[in-house]
This record gives C-alpha cells, sequence and structure tokens, in this order.
C-alpha cells in the first residue's frame, strides 16, 4: 500500500476493537470448538476447493495477447512492472472449468454455497482477508431462523454483488456459456438462484429457453435454505488472474439471440461510459472531459444494472468506445468484431484485463495514460489526448 494512502495510526488500531472483527473473531472461535453451535446459528466460513476431481469438464482457449494487433498494449501495460515474465505468460493457455456438486446447500445470507455433506462452503479458490479459506464476515453471518425449499434440476447461484465484472465474469456467464457450450452435460432444467434479481438474469434466461431449456429465477431472501439437486460451478481460471475470462466462442451465439433484443435501441457512432458511484479510480477532471466530448458532439453515459439492455446495444452497435479503466468494461463480452476500445488509465496503474478481453473478441485496442493516482487511485484523464484521437479517429474513417 502507498504510505501516502495508508490509514492513521489510531484508525488502524480502532478497526482492530470494531463489532464486526470482534464478532467474526468470536463466531470463528464458536465454529472450530462447537461446531454443532455453529451450524444451528447458519454459520458456514470455512471454504473447500474445487480441483480437478470434482471438473465434469476443462478446456483451454488461446491467449492472444503476443498477436501483433495487440502486443504493442500489452508492452505498454506492463512496462512498469519489473522484470515481467512475458515468456510465461505467451505460453499460458486459459483454463474454462465446469464443475457440478450434488446436493449442494445456498443459504440466502451466505455469498457462496455449502456442501451438504460438511457444511463447507466451495469454490474454485482460497479467499483472501484477515483469515484466508474463511468466507468473511459480511458475506456470511450467523441468522438462526429459516425456511427450507428443494430445487430440482440444476442450479446456477448468483451473489449479492455491487462490481458487475464480478457478477457476471465469475458467477453467471461462465456457467450459461458452459450451457451453451454442450447442452448435453445439463438437466433440461436450469434454475437461477439470486440474492437479487439481475436484469441479466432475465436476458440470459431467455437465451437458456429459447435453445430448449425450462429455465426459472428464483430471488432468495436472507432467511431461505435452498436444497438443490445439483449446484452448476463453471469459471475461467488462469494463472495470471487478468486472464480469467475466455468465452467469446459461445457469447457469439448468445449475441446472435441479443441482437434481436436490441434491435430497436439506436446509439451514437462514438460514446463515452462516465465511472461514477465508486469510492475508487474516479476521473478526478470527468466532468471536463465529458463537456469537451460533448462540444464535438460525442455523448456520455452512466451505466446501471437497470439499463443493461442500453449497454448492450453500446457494446453492440457503436464504432469507438472511450471509458477509464473499471467494470463497465465488463461489457466487451457483447462486442462486435472490428470495434475500437480506449481505455484510460491512470500513469501508474495499468491493468491487461480488458486488453485480453478486447483481444478474446478481435476489437480493436488502444490506451491512454493521464496522470499519477492520489488518494483511493483517483486520477486526472488526458483530455487533450483523447480529443486528439478522437479527431484522428473520424478523420481515418473519412478517408
Amino acid at each position: 500500500m502507498n504510505k501516502n494512502n495508508r490509514k492513521p495510526w489510531y484508525r488502524r488500531l480502532g478497526r482492530q476493537f470494531s463489532p464486526k472483527i470482534l464478532l467474526e473473531d468470536l463466531f470463528i472461535r464458536i465454529e472450530d470448538n462447537f461446531p454443532k453451535i455453529s451450524t444451528a446459528l447458519r454459520y458456514h466460513s470455512h471454504i473447500d476447493v474445487l480441483g480437478p476431481d470434482d471438473f465434469a469438464e476443462t478446456i483451454l482457449r488461446p491467449n492472444k495477447l503476443f498477436e501483433d494487433a495487440f502486443v504493442q498494449s500489452l508492452n505498454h501495460l506492463c512496462g512498469l512492472i519489473p522484470e515481467f515474465d512475458y515468456e510465461r505468460l505467451n505460453k499460458m493457455k486459459i483454463p474454462l472449468h465446469l464443475a457440478f456438486v450434488e446436493n449442494a446447500i445456498i443459504h440466502g445470507h451466505i455469498k457462496v454455497p455449502l456442501r451438504s455433506d460438511n457444511g463447507r462452503a466451495f469454490d474454485f479458490e482460497f479467499r483472501n482477508g484477515r483469515y484466508p479459506g474463511r468466507v468473511a464476515w459480511g458475506d456470511v453471518y450467523p441468522l438462526p431462523f429459516y425456511k427450507t425449499t428443494r430445487i430440482v434440476g440444476d442450479v446456477i447461484f448468483v451473489p449479492r454483488l455491487k462490481n458487475v465484472f464480478h457478477l457476471l465474469m465469475e458467477n453467471i456467464v461462465p456457467s450459461v456459456c458452459a450451457i451453451t457450450r454442450r447442452p448435453d452435460l445439463f438437466k433440461k432444467k436450469i434454475t437461477f438462484v439470486t440474492q437479487v434479481n439481475y436484469p441479466a438474469l432475465t436476458l440470459l434466461s431467455e437465451h437458456l429457453n429459447s435453445i430448449g431449456f425450462q429455465t426459472d429465477i428464483v430471488v432468495v431472501s436472507a432467511i431461505d435454505r435452498i436444497e438443490v439437486e445439483r449446484l452448476i460451478c463453471a469459471r475461467a481460471f488462469a494463472a495470471d488472474s487478468d486472464l480469467n475470462y475466455a468465452n467469446a466462442e459461445e457469447m457469439s451465439v448468445i449475441q446472435r439471440f441479443v441482437d434481436n433484443k436490441i434491435r430497436d435501441i439506436q446509439v451514437p457512432e462514438i460514446c463515452y461510459i462516465a465511472r461514477s458511484h465508486t469510492p475508487r479510480r474516479n476521473v478526478l477532471n470527468q466532468k471536463e472531459l465529458v463537456d469537451r466530448l460533448a462540444s464535438i458532439g460525442i455523448p456520455s453515459y452512466e451505466f446501471t444494472f437497470n439499463n443493461y439492455l442500453e449497454q448492450i446495444a453500446i457494446f453492440r452497435k457503436a464504432k469507438l468506445i472511450i471509458t477509464p479503466h473499471g467494470a463497465a468494461l465488463s461489457n466487451l463480452i457483447w462486442s462486435s468484431s472490428g470495434q475500437h476500445i480506449l481505455e484510460l488509465f491512470s500513469l501508474n496503474r495499468r491493468h491487461k484485463l480488458f486488453l485480453h478481453m478486447a483481444s478474446q473478441h478481435d476489437l480493436k485496442y488502444n490506451l491512454l495514460s493521464g496522470s499519477v493516482t492520489s488518494g483511493n487511485d483517483n486520477f486526472n484523464a488526458p483530455i487533450e489526448d483523447v480529443i486528439n484521437f478522437v479527431q484522428n479517429y473520424r478523420k481515418t474513417i473519412s478517408a
């Protein structure tokens, strides 16, 4: 952590004695020493890792970062990393894992499902935090009152999340893509069990219905306990976490269905997607940037969970999309081959995640760096560079 961004010692000390931390410590001790009491209180924090013995299918997809169209951007993004291992990255493939867990349990107040035989939560990796290998307090807490329901068929569990990247890339898209890729492996009844009824679920459940599945959405409250006949667990899980996506092939099938949904939504040729409602990586001079872009006829948009079809339409139909690094670029999964993307970074915080997604979809990726980050990784965008890029783009397409 940057020392300039570090909290004062008295705030760090106060955190150690916060009610949340003390409660977590207490219930971890109860779980480890009095498991029957912990189970009765519906507190389950231990995590089991899914491994090769659990996988029904693992396939490898190519890493395209070293293709001619993307390697220059890769070099720019990784240039700040001392002794970056290009050779290792060049050899890396992206594995798509599919696993099934029979007779799983979903609790409406816990953000990961549980094994019915031992009551442990399960995922593809141990979680980091105050207690590695455990679900963090806030993602699990005691709640002894419950009502039980059983769901037959296959289930996709969707936890309550605010970050659209983690929601789509880790909890929804891999499972839907696995069903699209290998429908023969799945039961004909598919149910999304979700802690929030996200609009994306309605869209993707309609897609699954269109390819022959009976698909439902069940929204659970904190007191619900769901017994699941079989839980679908799917994830792209590369050794480099920036490469945890490789579903362009399956998305091309889904996009054909989605195109009918967005047929009547009109979008401009060039769009700016604003970064907002987030505590980190904000563009400090975003209002000035938005005003300058508007002066040359480029509108700005803000994305929320509620305007999802509009987001898809922009990423399907616009010719050039400009946006700061952030979760809005998760919508690259909907993009059309040949589309231009301009990603804005701070000078010293640059990630290859969305370059990788752009390479998977054969997009024309570009990037610009602004200022060095200040508190919470906020930065100033390079406004004049953005305007020059847009003007050069317009000259190119009109030539």
